[in-house]
C-alpha cells in the first residue's frame, strides 16, 4: 500500500508554512509560505493552498503549531487562534488530521539536517545524546530531542516562558523596567520579535535617550549596518540574553549533541553571534563551563525544518504524542 499524502503545517503568530509530504518526506517543489493574518484559522489557509496549487485533497495533515497541545486542540500562545482536530477535518474534508507543538517539530527535523542548513557559533564537538532547539519569533519555542531505546523522541515545552535571569547591572535595570509593565518577565518578553523590540525601548530608557520606535527587522538592519548605533547595542543586549538561555538549557537537558537555534530572527544574526557575546554567555555556567564548553551550538538556515519535522511525525519517526486520534 502506498503511504498516504500528507499536508504539513508549520503555523507560527506571524506565517504559515505548507506543503506535501509522504512516507515522512516532503516534497519541496510544493512548499508555500503565507502570511497567518490572511486567514480566519488553518483550515481556511488549507483549502487557499489547495486551491491556489492545484494539489488534490491529501489523505491527511499534520499541523505544528505555537502552544502546548492538550487533546486534539491547541490554544495558540501569540495569536488568538483555537486550533481543533475534529473542526479541522469538518471543515477542510480531510480525514485524519494530527497536532504537534512546532517546536517538537523542529526537534524531529534534526537527525535530517545536513551541514549545508547549519551555520556553526563558535566550537564544540557533538556526541550521541540530548539536542535542543530554541528559537525567537512572535514568541520563543524551545524542544528537547532525546534517545530512548535507540529511538529519537521530541519533547516539546513551554521553556520560552521560563523566567528572565539577569546576570549583569544593566540586565538588572532591564528586569526592573520590565517589571513594572509585566510582573513576572519571562524569557519570551525579551528574546523573541516582541521582545528585541521591548528591549529596544527599554534601553532608551535605562540611557535616559528619546524612545525610538523601530521593529525588530528595522533593529536589525540599522545595528547591522552600524555597529555603533543604538540597533548594535540592542542586538549586542539581545544576544548575550539569548546566550545565557541557551546555555541554561545546555545545562537542564544535558544537550551534549547540541544547541540549535531556530527562525528568521536567529538567521539574521547566525552572521554577527560571534562579534557579541552570545557564546562567551553560553559557556559562562561557573563551576560546569567546562561542560558547556563542549557543546556546539548551529543556527538552523532552511525556512521549512518544521515541514520536515511534521512530516516525519506523522510517518512515526518519533511518534508524536500529542493530536492523535484515540483507537476506535
Amino acid at each position: 500500500m502506498s503511504a498516504p499524502n500528507v499536508i504539513v503545517a508549520d503555523i507560527g503568530g506571524t506565517h504559515i508554512r505548507l506543503a506535501i509530504a509522504s512516507g515522512g518526506a516532503v516534497a519541496p517543489a510544493t512548499a508555500k509560505r503565507y502570511a497567518a493574518g490572511d486567514f480566519a484559522g488553518p483550515a481556511e489557509a488549507v483549502r487557499h493552498y489547495l486551491e491556489e496549487t492545484g494539489q488534490g485533497r491529501p489523505d491527511a495533515a499534520c499541523l505544528a503549531l505555537a502552544g502546548p497541545v492538550l487533546g486534539r486542540r491547541v490554544s495558540m500562545v501569540n495569536n488568538r487562534w483555537v486550533v481543533d482536530a475534529d473542526a479541522f477535518e469538518t471543515r477542510t474534508g480531510i480525514a485524519d488530521c494530527r497536532l504537534i507543538n512546532d517546536f517538537e517539530a523542529l526537534a524531529l527535523a534534526l537527525p535530517s539536517l545536513v551541514p549545508a542548513d547549519l551555520i556553526a557559533v563558535g566550537g564544540g564537538v557533538a556526541v550521541p545524546g540530548c539536542r535542543a532547539v530554541l528559537g525567537p519569533g512572535t514568541g520563543l519555542g524551545v524542544a528537547v530531542l532525546a534517545q530512548r531505546d535507540g529511538v529519537a523522541v521530541a519533547v516539546p515545552s513551554e521553556g520560552g516562558h521560563s523566567g528572565f535571569a539577569p546576570v549583569d547591572a544593566v540586565e538588572i535595570e532591564i528586569l526592573r523596567h520590565m517589571t513594572r509593565t509585566h510582573g513576572r518577565v519571562s524569557n519570551e518578553r525579551l528574546i523573541s520579535g516582541p521582545g528585541l523590540e521591548a528591549l529596544h525601548i527599554t534601553l532608551a530608557d535605562i540611557d535616559g535617550r528619546p524612545r525610538t520606535a523601530l521593529t525588530a527587522l528595522q533593529i536589525i538592519d540599522k545595528g547591522l549596518e552600524d555597529r555603533n548605533s543604538e540597533a548594535w547595542r540592542t542586538i549586542c543586549a539581545f544576544s548575550a540574553i539569548f546566550g545565557t538561555l541557551a546555555g541554561d538549557i545546555a545545562l537542564l537537558v544535558g544537550a551534549v549533541g547540541g544547541i540549535y537555534l531556530a527562525g528568521g530572527i536567529a538567521q539574521r544574526l547566525a552572521t554577527v553571534f560571534e562579534d557579541t557575546d552570545f557564546r562567551a554567555r553560553f559557556e559562562a555556567k561557573g563551576r560546569l563551563s567546562y561542560f558547556t564548553e563542549t557543546i556546539p551550538v548551529h543556527v538552523i538556515t532552511g525556512a521549512y525544518a518544521a515541514l520536515d519535522g511534521a512530516a516525519a511525525a506523522y510517518a512515526n519517526l518519533g511518534a508524536p504524542h500529542g493530536g492523535r486520534r484515540p483507537p476506535k
